[in-house]
């Protein structure tokens, strides 16, 4: 009997912490609170309607307030996804920022980690389409000349007011991202200007390039190959007027380590490939063409 005693007394704590662990998960799991689901609602817990808009302007900013049942749900972590990032941003806190040259709509989606509950909410941001826009009818500009183009957009009260720029020819003029014009050679070509809020929209201008009453500037889409070490950089230019007071600079953009310039001169110390900038600046124009030049040792 004294045996049988001592052998329960011994299993006694064996049996009492198996109880206790098979006890705390069952109690552990019927603590955890599931999220059975989620609701926006405005700043004072009312409700959102599930057909709620929200009406937004361009450049504005709105936070998203929401809420969870039950309330005393376990996890309560939540993600925030935008469809439309173009238009709103919106980070985990659920504040969204509104592109300010953009419109439309998109919808932003709330996902709870516990139990992957989504809802979604529309934004409508207000807007005004672009219709038509217009450019000179043409452009006449001499080698070397630089202009920024007028561009009109209508209406005026356009939102989104974005320009991309397009030239039919580099090698007669180049036009940039801000529709900055550069002639380049003499000739004729034609600059385009497309809405970034309706590709459909256009306008054209034709810029006619004529030769420069100082120099010419020969066609910097040439690659120059070389097999002496020297190369006299005046040969990119021609002066059409003697007394021309056109500033002239040189300058190596690239390649440094190949050559060197002084004066006229570009003296190259190894093989390899350079690039020269020649700054030309005659009265308030400044044109600033880049050359390649290739340095082949011929023995």
């Amino acid at each position: 009997m004294r045996k049988l005693v001592f052998i329960i007394l011994a299993f006694l704590p064996i049996l009492l912490i198996v109880t206790i662990g098979i006890a705390s998960k069952v109690y552990s799991q019927r603590t955890y609170i599931y999220v059975e689901s989620v609701v926006f609602t405005d700043e004072f817990e009312n409700e959102y309607p599930s057909d709620k808009i929200i009406r937004l302007s361009p450049g504005s900013t709105y936070q998203l307030y929401y809420k969870i049942y039950p309330e005393l749900a376990t996890n309560q972590k939540v993600t925030f996804y935008s469809d439309n990032t173009d238009l709103c941003t919106v980070n985990n806190k659920g504040e969204i920022v509104v592109a300010e040259d953009n419109y439309g709509v998109c919808y932003i989606t709330l996902q709870t980690e516990c139990g992957n509950k989504t809802i979604r909410i529309l934004i409508n941001v207000a807007g005004t389409k672009v219709t038509s826009i217009k450019l000179p009818a043409e452009l006449n500009l001499k080698v070397g000349a630089q202009l920024d183009l007028d561009v009109e957009i209508y209406p005026l009260t356009a939102t989104n007011k974005k320009i991309h720029w397009e030239s039919s020819d580099n090698s007669v003029c180049q036009v940039d991202v801000n529709g900055r014009v550069k002639a380049v050679g003499a000739g004729i070509a034609t600059i385009t200007a497309t809405s970034d809020d309706d590709e459909s929209i256009k306008a054209t201008t034709t810029v006619v390039v004529t030769e420069s009453a100082d120099i010419n500037v020969k066609n910097p889409y040439i690659t120059y190959v070389i097999e002496n070490n020297t190369f006299d950089l005046t040969d990119m230019i021609e002066y059409l007027n003697p007394e021309s007071e056109a500033l002239i600079e040189y300058q190596i953009i690239s390649g440094k380590q190949h050559a060197s310039i002084e004066g006229d001169i570009l003296t190259f110390n190894t093989t390899g490939v350079i690039k020269v900038q020649i700054t030309v600046r005659i009265g308030d124009d400044t044109y600033s063409p880049t050359y390649t030049v290739i340095f082949r040792n011929k023995n």
